[in-house]
This record gives C-alpha cells, structure tokens and sequence, in this order.
C-alpha cells in the first residue's frame, strides 16, 4: 500500500510527462489493438472450415504456360471423382456477376456476385444455415442467399419459398428463376470465399463441355492421409485421356494457402478471390513494433530524465536496509500502472478509430472487432512482455548506478560519458526517420503511378456489357458519345495474361509470341492509342474473305521479332497449340501502351481485326466500349439506364491499385503517429535539457553572449543527434522499402538529393520542437534564472 502511495505523489507532481508518456503509450496501444485485430482476421483466413486441412483447390496449365489457372472445364471434378481414389467429394463453383430481381421488384436494377455451386457446398465448406432446409438433389432449381441478401431483397418478410430471377446479357439473356430454400449466415471476411447468392450449378451445367465452356473453380475434399503428389499426377493421367491434344499439368493447392499464395493464379471469370499480401502483414506487425518501441523508449527516457529525484529516493531506502528487490517491484508496479491507464485510454480510441482504420486498411470489406478470448489473452501477453522489458530496464540502469558509485556518487549530478538520455533521444529520431523516409517513397511511387502515361486514356471512358451492331448503332446515335469500338475487355486487363499468339516468320526469325487483343477501326481512337506507322483497320474490309486478318503490333512486337520493315510483313500464327495456322498481315504499328496494370514490363501485344461477330484468338469479344464528352457523364449515364445498358464498366484507379492506396494511407498514419510520438519524447528531453541549462544560459548572457549564440550553441547538440540519426535510418528505410518497389515494372528513381531533403525535413521537425523551449530560457532575465538555483 505505502508503494502505490509514493507512485500516485510521483503521478501528481510530474503532470507534464505523464501526460507525455500516457498519450504516447494510449496511442501505441490503440495501434496494436487495431493492427492486431487485422492480423487476426488475415492468419485466421478460411480455418473456420471443419474440413479445412483436407479441401483443396485443383489448379492447372499447359505446360508452355507460365501461370496456372483457377478454373477449369466444369467435366474435370465429377470425372476424377469417378476415376480417382483418395478424393471424397467436390465441389464446383462458377463466379459470376448476376442482375437480380425478386417478385416484388418492377425490374433488374441490381447486381450480385451470385456462386452458381454444386449441392456440395454446404457439406465441403462451413457455412451455416440459420433459416430453412437445404437437401442435395431437390427437383427444382433452388438458391440459398445470406441473411444480408435476405434483409436487402425481402425486407422482413420470409425469403424461403419465394423466387429470385437472376439474368446476364453475356451468359443467361433471359431471366431464369430459383427458389429460395435457406439462408445462410452472412459469409466472415476471413473467408477467400465472398458471395450472398449461391444458385444451383445444375442449369449451368447442360452447358459444360470438354472445350473449356462455363469454366469453374474446383474444389476437391480428400481423404485424410492421402498424398496429394499421387492424386496431381492421377488427374494429370486422366486428363490426357480425355485431352490427349493438350500437355496440361495440375496442381492442389490447400485452401489455407489460397489467401496469401494465389497472387499467381489467373481467373478467367470477373471473380477474384480476395488475396492476402504476407508483406503488408509483416510490415504492419513491425511497424507496430516499432511504434510501441518508441513509445517504450520514450518512457525510459523520462524516467531517467528523472533519475536524479529517484536514485535520491532509491538511495534513502537503501540507508534503511532496502534491497534491490524493491527497486524491481517498484518500477513493475509503477509500468504496469501506466499501462493499465494507458491501455483504458487506448482500448476507447481503437474503438473509436476502428471503422476508419477498415477503410484505410479494408476499404468496401469490413470485420468484427471483438477478439476471442485466446486473442485477448494474446495481446495481454505482448503488452506483459513490454511491461517486463520497461522495468528490467529501468531496474538494471538504477541499480547499476547505486551498486557501482555507491549512495553518493549515484546521486551526483555530473553526466556520464555514456548518456543514456541521449541514446534514447537517438533511438526515437531514428525510428520517425525510419518511418517518415518510408512514408516519402511510398508516397511518390503512388505518385508516378497516378500520373504515368499509359500509352492511351480512359478518362471519359466505359465500357458496356455486349458487342452487336445493334448496340454499336443505338450508341452511336446519342450526340454526347464521341466514339463506339468493339473488341477485348476494356482497358488496363488485370489478369497476369492475356491469349498468346504463337507468331512464325517465313525469313527465318526466331518464333514470337504475342499477347493478342481484338479490336476494330474505332479502337484507337477511342483509347486514344497513337498509330505511329501504317494505317489503321478499313471497315470495309472483311478477313472471312481475304483470308488474311490485319494486325497491328506495338513497338515491342517490333523490337522482340527482329523485323526492319514491319509493316506488310505476313507471318502465320495460332492462339493454341491444336488449332491450324492463320495467316496474318501486320498493317501499322501503335506507340507502346500498357495493357496491364505497371505491376508488368510492356509485352509484345497485337490488336486484332474485330468486325461485328468476327474475332480472331480473342473469345472475350463482348464488350463495347464508347469515349463520351468530357462533363456529359450524368447525361451518358442516364441514357444507358434508358435503353436497358446497365452493366457498364467504369475505369477505377482503386481497382487496379487499391492495395497499394491503402497501403500509402496506412504508412501516411502511421508515419504521423511515430512523428507524434517522437515528437512528445523529443520534446520531454528538451524539457530536461532546456531546464539543466538555465544556469549555463544565464552566465553567458551576463558574459555578453547574444541569443543568437546561445541558441545555436544549445541546438548544436540536438542537430548532430539528428543527422546520426537518420544517416542510420535513411538507408535502413530505403532497403526495407525496396522489396515492395521491385514489384514495380515501373517505379521510381531516388537521387542522392531525395535522401539529402528527407534528412533536412527530420532536421527541421526536431529543430522546431527543441527551439520552442530553448527559446524560453534564452529570453529570461538571466538575473531572475541564478536567483531561482
């Protein structure tokens, strides 16, 4: 009791620094809260399965191929399953964005993400019914919807029994009904498994073929103990049966995997499933470490700027026999004092701060808060950790100097050549420095990103769903469009890939191969894509009847194929490996341009001729996309809705980068933070620093020194702290930063002059801070300062 009597009067008289060190632990505390709670939800990604350790993934490739595949022709699962032993059951699912209609709805004027699945889903996978009875094998086609399905499309009134009419302009023209039979709970975010309509596979499957139509993700549920080797090369055997054309490898990739090892795996539908990064994890784990570090550091640091008051106290105990065991306990008690106060404060601000924490993190994807009680005893246990490193420290400094100068010398006011103030003031410049020179090149790439030139433009740019002569006509009819093309998906194409054109020259060149992309004679104006060589497509041109397609190439073609007069070349070419040779004639050439996100180095790419049901090597030709004029995109999307174009598609910066926003936001806020924090601790040393030197000040005043001197005498000090500092964190942070910089084709260049700003813009902050408060002494009467000592 008499120990927490003298921590409360140590409380009371140091307002100042508790406040310090209570708003930089509450601050790193509320850091962890929510970091953690995001990492949770990442490593606990898709274990919620009770069958998890057996479901697997089937991928596949040609194997001239570079990246697997997600999805596959919907025969593969059912006939494994007969043919293979080890495999217990199936499931197939096929992804695609649905317009959606209920009975009680005048039309389709909303847009799902719907599962068309096998009955098996619910027994493969873990999600629960809270509402119905679902059976294998109904006679109907029946649909189960999520509980945030059923409040959206039937309010409070039961869903099971009741239709939903799902239809698509590329796949189902004509709206097909399903029966409502259960609703499921709403699917976790810690699922790579994302919908709120799952619809009976078997309509898609009257469909499904051996040539690869209505491509599915397959997921197979083995028998425990079974080797997975033997089953790849079992399904590998089968499928060269069946496709004895076509060399294909396959491969089973468990589902705890898919979140954080599927950033190679292509998607053929407009289905992707949420993708993990282990980088952001990792970084977000050590840059929190490094907050509460700093904040730890910050602490240390005060109480030893407050050693003197202490090792008097420490040293009175002792003259009346205490041992080092109440040193221990004093500052154990003392720290976990601050922590607990500090983690009542911190707990508050994550809760309030975490819906704004899931949009910078998780923007659109939200998850729960509350952690399960083996969460909450985790973090406890980090915090003990920091609690136990804080008091072994602060013990270890103050016996140190009690046991080896004794009573008198430990309470000597002469500073040591080993300062550990001044340490601790380094460590806390070096870790913001870290963080604010990682924060600097983050910023910039994202910068370069946004302001590249592509090579085309897609502002004032969309996309519709469907590509006939009838849409191009009702289109091009409006007066705010400027320009309607046909062809391949609009641009940039995210998917790692797209369809190779196998190229062979009859001069003897080395065989090319070629992304290809379709389009036709408003393509390029459309994009905006400049023709440097050459002439464009003539609509009037027909390849069924010339029997040789037109092509134009980009520069890269150019350069990779060796050709020194490209146009009029003709070559032979095909898209797969058991389809005969076309011939092709490349009649212009385009300036580079990407077509893929700058994730990508520029490929050889060809556009060929698309002309109204006619493409070739492209079978994604449905889509028309049209350039309106600028500030008409109220009016061009409201005649869209009129004449029934409702599934457009608008390019979106956040799409393609949208991890890499939110990974600049998360760094901007967590660089501000450790500038706060560093900034209170910086200020609390100069606090110190500014009032061990009013006597020093107040005699070179009265010794004719200016205030000019004076102060650049007393910030010399803080400046040489500074620029060690970050001649140590500068380059750490650029080398911790590089390995997300190399995933870039495109990125930047850092000059020595960037690292010279960074480092003056630290030197700036600290000078700020610490110029504030030598400020005071230096502008005091120097009369009043000696009368005060």
């Amino acid at each position: 009791m008499r120990l927490f009597t003298i921590i409360t009067r140590q409380l009371s008289r140091n307002r100042l620094y508790i406040f310090i060190n209570l708003m930089g632990l509450s601050v790193a505390i509320a850091i962890g809260l929510l970091v953690y709670s995001f990492v949770v939800k990442e490593v606990q990604t898709d274990e919620f399965h009770r069958n998890g350790e057996n479901i697997y993934r089937i991928l596949g490739k040609e194997k001239s191929d570079d990246t697997y595949s997600s999805e596959h022709c919907g025969l593969l699962a059912p006939s494994v399953l007969r043919q293979i032993s080890g495999i217990e059951d199936f499931v197939r699912i096929w992804p695609q964005s649905m317009e959606i209609k209920t009975e009680g709805m005048a039309d389709f004027n909303a847009v799902e993400t719907c599962f068309h699945a096998d009955s098996t889903f619910f027994s493969v996978f873990t999600f629960p019914l809270v509402h119905g009875v679902f059976s294998q094998n109904l006679p109907f086609r029946w649909a189960v919807i999520s509980e945030r399905a059923a409040q959206k499309y039937f309010k409070d009134t039961d869903p099971v029994g009741q239709n939903v009419y799902v239809r698509s302009d590329m796949w189902f023209p004509k709206p097909i009904p399903y029966q409502v039979v259960a609703v499921m709970r709403n699917i976790p975010a810690w699922s790579t498994l994302q919908t709120d309509i799952v619809l009976d596979y078997r309509y898609t499957e009257q469909f499904t073929d051996w040539n690869n139509n209505f491509l599915s993700l397959t997921y197979v549920q083995l028998s425990p103990k079974n080797s997975v080797q033997t089953i790849e090369e079992d399904i590998k055997k089968f499928y060269a049966v069946v496709q004895p054309e076509t060399e294909y490898q396959f491969k089973l990739q468990s589902l705890g995997s898919v979140y954080y090892h599927g950033e190679n795996v292509e998607y053929s539908s407009d289905y992707k499933a949420p993708q993990g990064s282990l980088f952001l994890t990792r970084l977000l784990v050590g840059i929190t470490l490094l907050i509460f570090f700093l904040s730890s550091c910050n602490y240390v640091m005060i109480k030893v700027v407050q050693s003197q008051h202490n090792l008097r106290m420490f040293a009175i105990q002792r003259c009346y026999g205490a041992d080092n065991k109440s040193v221990w306990i004093h500052f154990l008690v003392e720290t976990t004092v601050y922590f607990v106060l500090s983690g009542i404060i911190g707990i508050c601000l994550a809760r309030w701060l975490f819906p704004a924490f899931q949009e910078v993190i998780t923007p659109g994807f939200h998850y729960p808060f509350p952690f399960s009680v083996a969460s909450v005893f985790c973090f406890i246990g980090i915090l003990c950790v920091f609690i136990v490193f804080i008091s072994v420290s602060l013990s270890y400094y103050f016996l140190n100097r009690l046991n080896t100068g004794g009573i008198k010398e430990s309470v000597d006011k002469k500073v040591s050549v080993f300062d550990l103030r001044k340490v601790l003031a380094f460590v806390s410049v070096a870790i913001f420095s870290l963080l604010f020179v990682t924060a600097t090149i983050v910023n910039r790439q994202i910068g370069f990103l946004k302001n590249k030139d592509l090579g085309y433009s897609v502002e004032n740019v969309l996309s519709v769903s469907g590509s006939n002569e009838v849409i191009k006509a009702t289109l091009s009819g409006n007066p705010d469009i400027l320009s309607v093309t046909s062809g391949s998906t609009p641009l940039p194409m995210e998917e790692p890939s797209f369809l190779k054109l196998t190229c062979q020259f009859d001069n003897g060149l080395m065989p090319e191969k070629a992304e290809i992309i379709s389009g036709d004679a408003d393509y390029l104006s459309t994009y905006r894509i400049q023709l440097l060589e050459g002439k464009n497509f003539d609509p009037a041109t027909d390849p069924q009847n010339t029997g040789v397609i037109p092509l134009l190439v980009n520069q890269q073609f150019v350069r990779k194929s060796g050709l020194k007069q490209a146009v009029g070349t003709l070559f032979r070419g095909r898209t797969f490996d058991d389809e005969p040779f076309s011939n092709f004639k490349i009649i212009g050439i385009v300036k580079d341009f990407y077509a893929h996100p700058l994730y990508k180095e520029i490929d050889p790419l060809v556009i060929s001729y698309s002309k109204g049901s006619y493409s070739h090597g492209f079978m994604n030709n449905d889509i028309t996309t049209i350039c309106y004029m600028p500030l008409k995109k109220t009016e061009v999307f409201q005649f869209l809705h009129e004449n029934n174009l409702t599934c457009y598609y608008v390019y979106d910066y956040a799409r393609l980068y949208g991890k890499e926003e939110a990974f600049m936001r998360l760094i901007n806020i967590v660089a501000v933070i450790a500038i706060f924090i560093g900034g209170l601790g910086i200020f609390a040393f100069s606090v110190f620093f500014v009032a061990s030197r009013k006597k020093e000040v107040a005699l070179r005043k009265i010794n004719g020194g200016t205030e000019w001197a004076i102060q650049r005498q007393l910030n010399r000090d803080f400046v040489v702290l500074t620029l060690w500092a970050c001649l140590f964190s500068i380059p750490l942070g650029y080398y911790l930063i590089s390995s997300w910089l190399e995933k870039f084709a495109c990125r930047i260049e850092l000059n020595w002059y960037f690292f010279i700003l960074v480092a003056l813009c630290c030197l700036t902050f600290v000078c700020l801070v610490v110029t504030w408060q030598i400020r005071k002494i230096v502008t005091l009467n120097p009369v009043e300062c000696l009368k005060e000592l």
